[in-house]
């Protein structure tokens, strides 16, 4: 189940930052495809599933090769390219089809959103967090989103 969520998040990511200049660009990844509560859910299910991984890389790489080593330094690069490849997705899905809630998508689908903007990268001249701090205050009123997600967010 894993290897297909994160295979799933993959292709989705691979879509989106490949295009072949050789053919006409043609819309590879659409937030729209996600129509249907179960389409919705194994794409957030795997958005999570793929941050924790690469966080967990990167503890991994510390542990194992040191503090700022090469492999170190890898494993962050690849979870800021993960970050703002998430980020990406999750503020299109917001936009469409605002917050999941756990009685129809599911703990982990839930927990995606908050998560992902939670490590949204940093700099840019963009904070992440504040620009889409309005989802999640309105999951909040509306009981989608439990006071300890909202306030380890805030936190």
């Amino acid at each position: 189940m894993i290897i297909k969520r994160v295979l799933v998040l993959f292709c989705i990511t691979f879509a989106i930052s490949c295009t072949n200049s050789n053919e006409p660009e043609e819309k590879i990844f659409s937030i729209d495809d996600y129509n249907t509560i179960e389409k919705q859910k194994q794409l957030l299910d795997s958005l999570l599933q793929i941050d924790q991984l690469v966080r967990n890389e990167s503890t991994k790489a510390q542990q194992t090769f040191g503090y700022r080593s090469k492999e170190h330094n890898d494993a962050i690069a690849k979870t800021i390219r993960i970050d703002t490849q998430n980020l990406v997705i999750i503020e299109s899905y917001l936009r469409k089809y605002d917050y999941p809630s756990i009685e129809t998508h599911g703990r982990d689908a839930n927990t995606a959103p908050y998560m992902i903007l939670h490590h949204s990268p940093s700099g840019f001249g963009v904070n992440y967090r504040e620009r889409n701090i309005k989802y999640l205050h309105k999951a909040w009123k509306e009981g989608k989103l439990r006071p300890r997600s909202n306030a380890f967010f805030l936190g």
